[in-house]
């Protein structure tokens, strides 16, 4: 395990064969769309006479230390909150946290062996898998989120209207940009090269702004917190399709589609396993606490820095796991395997870690 970070430009040569344009991570509500590939420590300082790392067999008596990468977002804020609850200390770890706001950088950094465990869109990392890289699924982080929003005036009243107008998403390879189109245009009938204009690649604080204050695009396939935050900021702000409503309802599914995982290196995962099972544990504690306490929702706008009100009511769209419900996984999967983005489902045995 690596005990510090090494900014991952040292890595560009080494992966450069592995790197897919346009791979960035999609997640529930900080879809990557910048481009960058610095990385912000927000750890707490480390305690100074901490040694560098553990051994193979964990004899260390010292605070066990793991390199965490995120793209911060409403659907992968669970770390933040253990580490501000203090679940980390608790359970003996101490676990640096990496913001990344783009997916790209983030499996880079996971390729150089920087960060041990990383937090995006599933596939993006089932696309980084296909090419080589040494990562496996270790636990879901949570679903739904995607809503197509459109203003008052644009003449667009349902999908099908979304014809001769643009629409702005996150990067190519994304969960919301598969999702966009091997599913919702897909299953309208709309050619996503010829009937629309797709805008790729805009941030998701500039979506908003794009669609109301600029007007330079007609409609936008944004998620949870920003719906909300639209919703609330904007008269004409006008919903044309809720996606966790949707697809729950059309696949039938009590919960709402796969979007992000937690992954893991293979070292981690085979060298030291009573680390992983530490972080696991406190991940699953987390969990469970944003799911069943009341003030859960102003631990996450704490972490956010947003209003609770926003959080609450983005959280109609939101859920959040820690179990890997592998159809579920896959079917997301799906949708990337038919736009090309991998040749094939990589092999549940191999994907998903046994930690049995």
């Amino acid at each position: 395990m690596k005990t510090r970070f090494t900014k991952v430009f040292t890595a560009l040569f080494a992966v450069a064969a592995l790197i897919v344009t346009g791979a960035s991570c999609g997640s529930g509500s900080s879809d990557p769309g910048s481009g960058t590939t610095q990385a912000q420590n927000t750890s707490k300082p480390a305690a100074e006479n901490t040694t560098e790392g553990t051994s193979d067999n964990n004899t260390s008596s010292e605070p066990t230390k793991l390199t965490l990468g995120v793209i911060k977002a409403l659907g992968t804020v669970t770390p933040y909150v253990a580490r501000t609850k203090g679940y980390f200390d608790e359970a003996g770890i101490e676990v640096e946290i990496f913001d990344f706001s783009d997916g790209s950088a983030l499996m880079e950094a996971f390729v150089a062996n920087d960060i041990d465990i990383a937090m995006c869109g599933v596939a993006p990392v089932a696309n980084w898998f296909s090419k080589g890289v040494d990562v496996q699924v270790v636990a879901s982080a949570n679903g739904g989120g995607h809503v197509i929003v459109t203003r008052a005036d644009s003449g667009i009243n349902s999908v099908d209207d979304l014809r001769g107008h643009s629409l702005a998403e996150p990067n190519l390879g994304t969960v919301t940009d598969t999702l966009l189109r091997s599913y919702i245009l897909k299953n309208a009938g709309i050619d996503p090269e010829n009937d629309l204009t797709i805008v790729p690649g805009m941030k998701p604080a500039d979506m908003a702004i794009g669609l109301f204050d600029t007007r330079e695009v007609d409609a936008i396939l944004t998620w949870e917190p920003y719906v909300t935050q639209a919703l609330a900021t904007y008269d004409d702000a006008v919903i044309l399709y809720d996606s966790p409503l949707v697809l729950k309802k059309e696949l039938g599914t009590d919960s709402f589609y796969a979007v992000n995982v937690v992954s893991a290196s293979a070292d981690l995962i085979q060298n030291h396993r009573e680390d992983l099972n530490k972080f696991l544990d406190v991940y699953k504690k987390t969990v469970d606490y944003i799911n069943t306490d009341p003030n859960a929702n102003a631990a996450i706008a704490a972490e956010l820095d947003m209003d609770e009100e926003v959080v609450k009511g983005a959280r109609e769209r939101i859920d959040y796991t820690y179990e890997v419900d592998k159809d579920a996984l896959e079917r997301t999967l799906q949708w990337g395997l038919e736009l090309g983005y991998f040749d094939e489902l990589p092999a549940r045995e191999d994907f998903f870690a046994d930690l049995g």
